[in-house]
């Protein structure tokens, strides 16, 4: 399991500052890293790590995180419930797909809703060439009340590549497509970073074509008035910091690089809808795909 999956991303921004340390020290053993890393992994987490947390992260990035988790949620549940709204054909189920699955929980929270507003005719597939996070989703699943056969029914897997998967099944139009935190680490390349960095339309181009792809097919596979929700990081003062001491894992994008990645995929016709963590750092874009494209 690839270790930026949500399954180890998502229990420990799930848990409270106040953790005991013995959390940290079995999470820590149970990482597959030799025993040296884990060594200096514990030596250094359980002393200078906890005034990190304390002073810094903790006060920023993870809360924007914990943000952009809630901010996913409410704007899933409310493209959900306009498009069971504006739906012509009632007996056609709303078709969604989550490009990395990640834990799950906005997708199964969003059903849980949906039913309780009386749509229950949602077809979802989590995609992700990660098998381990299919199985958190389950987790999550049997908390909040479903048996195995009624989640592989309701959220049936595809394992694949998302850039090879983003186009969808031919014989099915998409209603909405997630992308949460993914394009963070598409077209990473430390090597480039003044043009990274460049507003230029042909550098934007030429240093975010994987995403620009992955949003072109994603635009193509979705319904008329269908909708994309997706998310960046932008530069922080907690990535200044860190990445004189460790590499940073993420490409981190400005908004108008993003607005200039949707002109160059086709969207236009479109009015992207940005929504901005308390920090600053997270974002969370929802993008209705213009009816007569």
């Amino acid at each position: 399991m690839h270790p930026e999956t949500a399954f180890g991303i998502e229990p420990l921004y799930a848990r409270s500052l106040w953790v005991s340390p013995a959390y940290y020290v079995k999470e820590i053993w149970q990482a597959p890293i030799s025993l040296g890393e884990k060594l200096f992994t514990l030596a250094v987490g359980l002393t200078t790590g906890l005034f990190w947390t304390l002073l810094w992260h903790q006060a920023a990035n993870i809360h924007d995180v914990r943000w952009r988790a809630k901010q996913v949620a409410r704007a899933l549940e409310t493209e959900i419930l306009d498009l069971a709204k504006v739906s012509s054909d009632a007996s056609r189920p709303l078709v969604i797909d989550v490009l990395g699955a990640g834990s799950g929980c906005y997708m199964i929270n969003a059903i849980l809703v949906a039913k309780k507003a009386g749509i229950p005719n949602i077809s979802c597939r989590f995609i992700d060439k990660d098998p381990g996070t299919y199985q958190l989703a389950r987790q999550y699943a049997h908390k909040r009340g479903w048996d195995d056969m009624e989640f592989k029914r309701m959220c049936p897997s595809l394992e694949r590549d998302v850039l090879s998967a983003a186009a969808g099944d031919p014989a099915t139009s998409r209603h909405i497509v997630l992308l949460i935190g993914l394009g963070d680490h598409i077209d990473k390349d430390p090597r480039g970073r003044e043009r990274n960095e460049s507003l230029d339309i042909d550098d934007i181009r030429d240093t975010n074509r994987n995403l620009i792809s992955l949003y072109r097919q994603i635009h193509d596979s979705l319904v008329p008035n269908g909708r994309f929700i997706t998310s960046f990081i932008s530069h922080n003062v907690e990535e200044r910091f860190l990445s004189k001491v460790a590499k940073w894992r993420h490409r981190h994008r400005s908004w108008a690089m993003l607005q200039g990645i949707f002109k160059l995929s086709g969207w236009e016709g479109s009015a992207p809808r940005l929504f901005t963590g308390p920090y600053g750092i997270q974002h969370v874009v929802v993008v209705q795909k213009d009816p007569q494209r």
